[in-house]
C-alpha cells in the first residue's frame, strides 16, 4: 500500500520535530553544544536542553560508501 503525498509529508514533518524536541520536557528549544560546556566528553557534540538540563550525544551515521 503506497502512501499519499500528504501522508508522506506529515510523517516527514513529525520526524523533524521529534528529532528537535527535548527527551525529558518536550521543549523544541534544544541546541547543539560541545560536551565540555555541560560536563560531558570534550570534543563530542551533544543535543542539550537549557530548560531542564537534558542532554544526549549527537550520533552521525557512517557513510554508505564506506560500508562496501
Amino acid at each position: 500500500m503506497a502512501l499519499s503525498d500528504e501522508g508522506r509529508e506529515a510523517i516527514q514533518q513529525s520526524n523533524r520535530i521529534r528529532n528537535m524536541r527535548c527527551g525529558k520536557c518536550g521543549a523544541t528549544s534544544t541546541e547543539i553544544v560541545d560536551g565540555k560546556h555541560i560536563g560531558g566528553f570534550e570534543g563530542l557534540q551533544y543535543r542539550y536542553c537549557g530548560g531542564c538540563g537534558w542532554s544526549t550525544p549527537v550520533k552521525t551515521r557512517q557513510q554508505r560508501s564506506g560500508l562496501k
